[in-house]
């Protein structure tokens, strides 16, 4: 039995396009990956450039398109070019990635749900 070449790299193709999108990445942009430098986190692409500007005291791993990052002593979500796309007016505790639309986020002693755009929707 033959095995085309344009069948293999159409079922490769689906593979990684699957598994971009199944760990948090949009599939039309490039990955970004948390980097520290000079005591700020900031994020580089696959090729190592800096995307976005080392700023933060934290960061976490983008998911579903937004990332957590806490910065000036508040914890917000920044999309992949930088710019803070949902403020969350926390300044202690954490924030997670989003997971299914919603994100746990510390308020106080006691994690809370937010939705994309920034409202509380599980106390």
């Amino acid at each position: 039995m033959r095995i085309h070449f344009g069948f293999v790299a159409l079922c490769l193709w689906c593979l990684l396009t699957a598994t971009s999108i199944a760990v948090g990445q949009a599939s039309d942009s490039s990955p970004r990956f948390p980097v520290y430098l000079n005591k700020k986190y900031g994020f580089i692409n696959e090729l190592g450039q800096t995307v976005i500007q080392p700023r933060f005291n934290q960061v976490m791993n983008f998911s579903e398109g937004v990332a957590a990052v806490h910065e000036n002593d508040y914890w917000n979500y920044i999309d992949i070019s930088g710019k803070v796309v949902i403020a969350t007016k926390q300044q202690s505790g954490n924030a997670r990635p989003f997971s299914e639309g919603l994100a746990a986020v510390l308020f106080g002693y006691r994690y809370g749900y937010i939705d994309k755009k920034g409202e509380v929707v599980i106390e």
